[in-house]
């Protein structure tokens, strides 16, 4: 049921169809990876996924009576959220592993094509990858990447998570060379000025498919009609309108080389081109932001319920642990330091892996949002354990006294006298961790969830434009956050003028009393 709620959501937030056929096949991709394997347009009012990758998997749907529907996850959680069940198939430029993983299948291929060596156009020294050690190479990382760099150990190897981010710092003389498949490098290099490729082929590869080993009926489906494709030309017809018909495709295929299609005149690219072309009026600027409103309003929504749930898990929780840490007995006491200390000595990132990723091999499943929530809530009740047991411990010890010198309990002084107390100490560094938690939230996009961070990397990837759309996100984040931080102002300064209200009370009744005893 959480799944569906969650699939619902970030369907509406994202504008996507939602799938109503009891036949669902679910396929992710990182679109983030860019074009030709899948990407966002988001010109005029279309906001569907586009690219190589999803015109192959939506053929392959079809051939097999199925609804499809898309799911995101990040490059390096594909395989991971393949094996938590969160979708069936992963597509995405995947190139089987020279090593089988545990529990996932491949397809057969449906493309081949090159691995090519890109350098600037200046480059003189760099030929090959015999030449290019002692200098930097960037790639995007893969087994098959690490294990043919390995006869190279000069190499200095910097792993990037796009196409577009390792070819702007080659362009910009970040780094040396670039080790891409063909089909990143025919189109992120046609985004990049200066840059040419050297070695055409420096090893064959081939796309395929992943599933989990389970689903082996689904799989034999796929792979028939990946067959049926290959044999009516439907694939040749995709990798022609995305200008992919290289050599070694050709080969694959069975057909002449010199079918081989021109990517200039190959419909998918000047889509590509027309999605992603840089406006030059201010015009142009503001109508294409106009249109990122609503995307980050809904995605904004998301980031905003995350950060509250999150927050309440986290100033509850805290003030137990603070609770148990100051007045439980001292075998409670020890558990809720080494809570608080592990809580804090961890990463939240490997916190919330390990809670989405790590508890169901146990058999304990979260939803993602729930994995989020749990996640940050857990991590920083730690902090506001602390916190509180400043505050706690900043009211005068007189006052538990006085209270339990009035028959009251320590549970009734705690809940009455210290911790209405202890909560203006509290409330400073309880605003500062919200609004650090609002922005550590950007971390639920590992596990799915398209909040405003997520949201802004799809569309700054799908316009190449990181500058303005980085400021409205800005903007964003700093809307949500100011409200909280104004409303606990206000608080902090009411609370303020109460105490020096109480002072003044205080100070009058000890004058009073001091004249009463002269007379």
């Amino acid at each position: 049921m959480t799944k569906k709620v969650l699939s619902f959501s970030v369907s509406v937030a994202l504008g996507w169809p939602l799938c109503v056929n009891a036949e669902v096949l679910r396929w992710a991709s990182n679109p983030e990876s860019g074009p030709p394997y899948a990407f966002f347009s988001w010109k005029q009012s279309q906001r569907r996924i586009n690219g190589v990758d999803a015109d192959v998997i939506r053929e392959v749907a079809k051939r097999i009576g199925y609804e499809e529907q898309f799911c995101i996850n990040d490059w390096d959680n594909l395989i991971p959220g393949l094996c938590r069940g969160l979708y069936d198939v992963v597509i995405n430029g995947i190139i089987a592993p020279e090593k089988p993983i545990p529990g996932v299948i491949f397809t057969q291929p449906y493309f081949r094509g090159t691995r090519q060596l890109v350098v600037r156009q200046d480059e003189k020294q760099i030929i090959d990858l015999t030449t290019a050690q002692g200098h930097r190479l960037g790639v995007i990382q893969d087994a098959r990447t690490q294990n043919l760099l390995g006869a190279y150990p000069g190499i200095k190897v910097l792993y990037y998570p796009d196409e577009y981010e390792v070819l702007f710092d080659l362009s910009r003389g970040q780094i040396d060379a670039v080790l891409m498949d063909s089909p990143g490098v025919l189109y992120h290099g046609s985004t990049q000025s200066g840059i040419r490729v050297i070695a055409d082929s420096v090893v064959e590869i081939e796309y395929v498919m992943a599933l989990r080993a389970e689903d082996k009926e689904l799989w034999l489906k796929i792979n028939r009609a990946l067959d049926g494709m290959k044999s009516d030309g439907s694939l040749l017809a995709i990798m022609r309108y995305w200008g992919l018909c290289q050599r070694p495709f050709c080969r694959m295929m069975g057909i002449p080389e010199s079918s081989e299609s021109d990517l200039s005149s190959a419909p998918g690219y000047q889509h590509f081109l027309e999605s992603t072309q840089t406006s030059t009026s201010w015009k142009d600027f503001v109508s294409r932001y106009q249109k990122f409103i609503p995307f980050l309003c809904k995605a904004a929504l998301i980031t905003l319920q995350i950060s509250v749930v999150s927050m309440g898990i986290a100033v509850l929780l805290g003030l137990v642990l603070a609770l148990l840490r100051l007045y439980a007995p001292k075998w409670i006491r020890c558990i809720a330091i080494l809570w608080i200390e592990f809580l804090r000595g961890t990463p939240l990132l490997i916190q919330l892996f390990f809670i989405f990723y790590g508890l169901p091999l146990i058999g304990i499943s979260f939803s993602p949002f729930c994995a989020a929530v749990l996640a940050l809530g857990l991590n920083y009740s730690a902090f506001e354990a602390e916190n509180y047991r400043a505050g706690l411990l900043s009211v005068p010890r007189a006052q538990m006294e006085a209270a339990r010198a009035l028959g009251m309990t320590q549970w009734q002084a705690l809940r009455h006298v210290i911790v209405p107390q202890a909560f203006s100490f509290v409330l400073p560094p309880m605003t500062n961790d919200f609004i650090a938690l609002l922005k550590d939230s950007s971390l639920a996009s590992l596990v799915t969830i398209v909040e405003l961070t997520k949201t802004y990397t799809l569309l700054a990837n799908s316009y190449f434009d990181f500058f303005g759309t980085g400021v409205m996100v800005a903007l964003f984040y700093l809307i949500i956050g100011l409200p909280f931080a104004y409303v606990a102002h206000c608080a902090e300064r009411y609370m303020s003028l109460e105490k020096q209200a109480y002072k003044g009370i205080r100070a009058r009744r000890k004058k009073h009393d001091a004249v009463s005893t002269v007379f």
